[in-house]
């Protein structure tokens, strides 16, 4: 049984080799402010409400364990809880529980090896209340080789709805649907960002398991056009994401890779 039913994801960190750089673009591309915040962190907001941070890969209590990447967190009432249930379900700490003034935190590792944040706070920085909005973050995706061995332990830790339509499988809750999953294989070799973040070993790529982030955008096409204009590189190009939309992947100029989404 799960102990946190119905949970959602509800904050992102993006972790960075320049912060400043960074937060440049992701300024101009989204029309988000920054802000240096009370631990050194520069604040995302849009619309004057928080909705993730920037952090120096070199200088985070967990940054420099990880490459440079987006890392989505899941907000859960107990943040110490929730880390002894991934353990008992077979996940493993990744950070042990720590406070980061607006949050108390953890990172664990499902089952599959992928990495996933925990966000416990008294007052909700309320992120996920503008999922729907363009430009807000909006759709995850779990990339994993077993993906049944990946459904079991967040039904098990976070009490999602997971199940199968048209050959898509869709994460959600009593609310709706807010993420996927898709299997790590073979077939991901022919997209070009799973080449470029994978590792060669072997003669045979080497994906790591990981949860891509999705931002809204009005017009996927018309959206990675500008996103090129300020300097970002596209991996892939308007794609059919199932029943959920287009989608396209890109790289920051920093060297992080996000997705953006036009739903249908």
């Amino acid at each position: 049984m799960s102990l946190f039913d119905g949970t959602n994801f509800s904050w992102i960190v993006i972790n960075t080799s320049n912060t400043n750089a960074a937060a440049a673009f992701y300024e101009r591309l989204f029309g988000w402010t920054t802000t240096d915040s009370p631990v050194g962190k520069i604040l995302m907001t849009r619309a004057g409400r928080p909705l993730g941070t920037l952090l120096d890969h070199g200088q985070n209590t967990f940054a420099n364990k990880e490459p440079v990447n987006w890392l989505p967190f899941v907000r859960v009432p107990d943040v110490a809880a929730a880390v002894r249930r991934a353990g008992e379900l077979g996940g493993r700490t990744w950070v042990e529980p720590y406070d980061v003034g607006i949050a108390r935190i953890a990172l664990i590792r499902g089952v599959t090896r992928e990495a996933l944040g925990l966000w416990q706070t008294p007052r909700d920085p309320d992120g996920a209340s503008i999922v729907a909005d363009n430009e807000a973050f909006g759709w995850f995706e779990l990339v994993t080789p077993d993906p049944e061995k990946a459904m079991a332990f967040y039904r098990g830790l976070l009490g999602w709805r997971i199940g199968d339509e048209g050959g898509y499988t869709f994460i959600g809750n009593a609310e709706g649907q807010f993420a996927g999953i898709v299997k790590l294989s073979g077939d991901w070799e022919d997209f070009a960002f799973m080449q470029a973040i994978g590792k060669v070993r072997g003669g045979k790529l080497n994906v790591p398991p990981h949860w891509m982030v999705f931002f809204n955008v009005e017009d996927c096409e018309t959206f990675v056009d500008e996103a090129e204009d300020l300097g970002a590189y596209v991996m892939a190009r308007a794609e059919p994401l199932h029943t959920v939309g287009t989608f396209a992947v890109l790289r920051d100029p920093q060297g992080v890779y996000f997705s953006v989404l036009s739903k249908r």
